[in-house]
C-alpha cells in the first residue's frame, strides 16, 4: 500500500483541507511561525516562506485541485489576530499582498453535504472514525461535556486503539474539572500548560484558542485582587487577560499595581496592550523605561525570534542593531538613538525624581536637548556647547548625531555610517 499523502493524512484526521496546516505539514512553516503571526508578532508569513514561496504556491495549487477532484467544496476563511478587537483588519499572509498566495490560503475545502446525502462513498470523508473524530473535536471546542462523553464512548467502541483517545479523554476531563481550577491557580496553571495546552494544540489546531479561553477566564477571575509577584509573574490577571485578548483589561490590571513601572513583566504587558489599543505613544514610553531600567530583559525579548515584542518596536530594534558606531551602542541607549529619527519621543519623557539618574537616561535628555537646540539655533553657543558635551560623553551617539546632520544635508558626517 503506498504511503499516505499530506492531504490524505489531513482528511483522515480532520476531514477538511486547511491550506495553512498543509504548509506546516509540508515543512514550509512551523506551528511557532503561525502562532507568532496570529498573535501579531509577525506582520506576515512571507519572510518565513522566503525563497520557498513560489514552491509553496505550486503545492497549494496542486492540493486545491486534488481536493476539488474529491468532491470537496471551497469555503473562505478570514484570518484575524487571536487578540483582534472589533473592526480590526484581517491578517495578511504576504507583506506585499501576493494575490495568489492570499487567495490560496484563505480558501479551505470541506466535505460536500450533497455527497453525504446521496450516499456516495469517499475513502476519507465517509469513514465512520473520521466523522466521530470531527464531531468530537467540535464538541470539545464548544465545551459540550455531555456530547463529548457520548462521542468519546462511541470512539472507544469503534476504534479502541485510536491514537488520540488518551488526549481526547484528557481534554474532556479538563472541561469537567474546569471550575475546580480556581481552588489552586498555581497548580492549575502548571497542569494546563503541561498537559492541556499541548493536547489541545495537537488535536484542535487553531481552534485550540477557543477551547482554552474558558480556562484562562476562570483563572483570571480567581486572581482578581491578588497582587503581582515577580517570582511567579504569570500568576497575575494581566497574563490571562492577554490570552483572552482583553487589552483594556490588561492595561487596567497593570496600572492598578503599585509601582508597576518598576516591574519589567508588567511594563512589557502594558506596552503590548497599548499598541493593540492604538496607544502607540504609551507603548513606546513603556519600551523606553524597559531599556533604561531593565536592558537585559528588553534585549532578550527584542532578540527572541517570534517572541513578545510588537512588530513596530522590533523593526526599529533591527535598524538599531545595524548601527555601525565606536563604541557600540548598548541596549540602554536604544531610546536615545531613536531620537535621531523620532525627535518627538523627547516629549514622552521627563526626568524622574530619583537619587541617581542612569547614564542612558541622562544621555537621552542630552541628545534631546542637542537636537532641539540645533533645530532652533544650529550655530549658537549653546548648540556648540551641547555638541562638545555629547562628544565627550559618548562618541558613538555623537557619530549618530553627525550622521543625522549628513542625512539632512547640513553637514557631511565624514563617512560615518548612519543609525
Amino acid at each position: 500500500m503506498p504511503p499516505l499523502s499530506t492531504l490524505d493524512r489531513l482528511l483522515l484526521e480532520t476531514g477538511e483541507l486547511v491550506p495553512l496546516e498543509f504548509l506546516v505539514r509540508e515543512g514550509f512553516l512551523t506551528p511557532e511561525d503561525c502562532r507568532a503571526w496570529r498573535e501579531g508578532v509577525l506582520d506576515s508569513l512571507e519572510a518565513r516562506l522566503g525563497a520557498a514561496m513560489g514552491r509553496a504556491v505550486e503545492r497549494l495549487t496542486e492540493v486545491a485541485a486534488e481536493a476539488l477532484s474529491l468532491g470537496m467544496i471551497p469555503s473562505r476563511q478570514i484570518y484575524r489576530s487571536s487578540h483582534a478587537v472589533s473592526g480590526e483588519s484581517p491578517l495578511r499572509f504576504s507583506r506585499h499582498g501576493v494575490a495568489s498566495l492570499e487567495e490560496l490560503l484563505v480558501t479551505h475545502y470541506v466535505p460536500c453535504p450533497v455527497e453525504v446525502a446521496l450516499g456516495q462513498k469517499n475513502l476519507f470523508l465517509d469513514d465512520p472514525g473520521t466523522l466521530l473524530v470531527n464531531d468530537l473535536i467540535a464538541a470539545l471546542v464548544d465545551h459540550d461535556l455531555p456530547r463529548v462523553e457520548n462521542l468519546l464512548g462511541r470512539l472507544r467502541e469503534a476504534i479502541p486503539d485510536h491514537a488520540w483517545l488518551v488526549a481526547f479523554a484528557r481534554l474532556g476531563g479538563a472541561i469537567a474539572d474546569l471550575q475546580s481550577l480556581a481552588l489552586d491557580p498555581s497548580l492549575a496553571l502548571e497542569v494546563v500548560r503541561r498537559e492541556i495546552v499541548p493536547a489541545a494544540e495537537m488535536i484542535l489546531g487553531e481552534r485550540s484558542e477557543r477551547f482554552l479561553r474558558p480556562f484562562w477566564r476562570v483563572l483570571e477571575g480567581s486572581l482578581r485582587g491578588v497582587p503581582f509577584d515577580s517570582t511567579t509573574p504569570d500568576l497575575h490577571g494581566s497574563w490571562f487577560l492577554e490570552r483572552l485578548g482583553d487589552w483594556q483589561g490588561v492595561r487596567q490590571r497593570v496600572e492598578a499595581e503599585e509601582r508597576w513601572e518598576e516591574k519589567p513583566e508588567l511594563l512589557l504587558r502594558l506596552a503590548r496592550a497599548s499598541f493593540r489599543l492604538g496607544l502607540a505613544r504609551e507603548g513606546i514610553r513603556c519600551w523606553i523605561l524597559l531599556c533604561w531600567d531593565f536592558p537585559i530583559h528588553a534585549e532578550r525579548v527584542l532578540e527572541e525570534e517570534g517572541g513578545e515584542a510588537d512588530t513596530t518596536t522590533r523593526a526599529l530594534w533591527n535598524r538599531f542593531q545595524e548601527a555601525d558606531t565606536e563604541p557600540e551602542l548598548e541596549t540602554a541607549l536604544f531610546p536615545a538613538w531613536l531620537l535621531f529619527s523620532h525627535p518627538w519621543l523627547a516629549s514622552l519623557m521627563s526626568p524622574r525624581q530619583r537619587e541617581e539618574e542612569s547614564v542612558a537616561e541622562g544621555l537621552f535628555f542630552q541628545v534631546a536637548a542637542l537636537l532641539k537646540s540645533h533645530a532652533t539655533s544650529p550655530g549658537s553657543a549653546e548648540s556648540l556647547r551641547l555638541r562638545r558635551e555629547l562628544a565627550s560623553c559618548h562618541r558613538g551617539l555623537f557619530a549618530c548625531f553627525l550622521a543625522h546632520l549628513g542625512r539632512s544635508g547640513q553637514e557631511r558626517p565624514g563617512g560615518t555610517r548612519s543609525a
